[in-house]
Formats: structure tokens, C-alpha cells, sequence
């Protein structure tokens, strides 16, 4: 039973910790907003040591919120790709699907306890 819930508790901290905010992000290697395209390069490069930015704006009620995810090549297709930071009030695909993948662990929680 405690094994059940210790595997469930790494499973949830491991798919819905939040992402660092963009508009606050702060490293130990980069400080500062990441809300363009060249400061996402920039952090991508002193934080993560990828060449290539992932960089995404959504705009809800006039309020821009942002992504930055990191590549080690341009087309996206390297075996490497690292989330960076997301704002929490951004909103697209990942942000839905990462909500559910939490939501979809929780109910499961219930079955494994």
C-alpha cells in the first residue's frame, strides 16, 4: 500500500510540477524575462547548452503570456528538447495536455490506493 502511494506521489510530482515562469525566469546561468524569441536563444544556450529556441506567445484578454522550449537542432527533430519555462496563464496544447495527463493521475490514485 505505501509503495502504491510513494510510486504515485513520484508519477505526479514528475508530469505536473510547473514549468519556471517566462516572465520571471531566473536560473543560476540566465536571468531575466524570457518574452522574445532572442531571450529564449539566449537562455537556451546559457541554461540548457541547446542552439535552438521553441518560442511561443498566446494571448488571452490582451494579456501575453509565453513558452520557451529548447532543441539541439533547428528542425526540432534532434533527440533532444527541453522545457525551459511557461507562463501559467499560457494557453495551448501542451498546457491542455499536461493538465489532463495530472488530472488523468489522480483518478488513476484512486484505483492504485
Amino acid at each position: 500500500m505505501l509503495q502504491r502511494l510513494a510510486l504515485f506521489l513520484a508519477l505526479f510530482a514528475l508530469s505536473c510540477t510547473a514549468l519556471n515562469e517566462c516572465k520571471t525566469y531566473s536560473s543560476d546561468k540566465c536571468t531575466g524575462a524570457i518574452t522574445t524569441s532572442e531571450t529564449c536563444r539566449t537562455a537556451c544556450e546559457k541554461v540548457e547548452g541547446l542552439c535552438c529556441p521553441d518560442f511561443k506567445t498566446s494571448t488571452t484578454d490582451g494579456v501575453d503570456s509565453y513558452k520557451c522550449n529548447c532543441r539541439d537542432t533547428e528542425s526540432g527533430s534532434g533527440s533532444q528538447n527541453r522545457d525551459l519555462c511557461q507562463d501559467s496563464d499560457y494557453s495551448g496544447a501542451f498546457s491542455v495536455r499536461a493538465s489532463l495527463t495530472c488530472a488523468l493521475l489522480v483518478i488513476s490514485a484512486q484505483f492504485l490506493l
